[in-house]
């Protein structure tokens, strides 16, 4: 058996299921979120994956206090920042929820 039908049937089948999935389907797929650069000194960046989905940022200390969040519609190619500047240095959480999708992570203020 060539390699080219397999190529093919696979090339169908994700062009179908980017045809009929949502934006929020696709991510809960594909489990893309981005923070970077982590170390950071100044500004976060926050991505979502490839299609344009309204996502909110909530960044907190290590006690749980909640200091700073931002709701904002971005993706791969236009992130959300989060200006750290005022952050003192040390580690925080970030929760990133877009739709009924959230991921956590552990970031880094130097």
């Amino acid at each position: 058996m060539s390699a080219e039908p397999k190529e093919r049937l696979t090339d169908e089948l994700l062009a179908q299921l980017m045809a009929s999935a949502s934006p929020e389907a696709y991510l809960a797929e594909s489990g893309i979120a981005d923070i970077y650069p982590n170390p950071v000194s100044t500004v976060l960046y926050v991505r979502t994956g490839a299609f344009p989905v309204p996502a909110t940022a909530k960044l907190f200390s290590t006690s749980g206090k909640l200091l700073l969040e931002k709701t904002l519609s971005c993706d791969a190619f236009s992130p959300m920042t989060l200006d750290m500047t005022s952050c003192a240095p040390g580690r925080y959480r970030l929760k990133v929820t877009y739709g009924s999708l959230s991921d956590t992570f552990t970031v880094v203020k130097l």
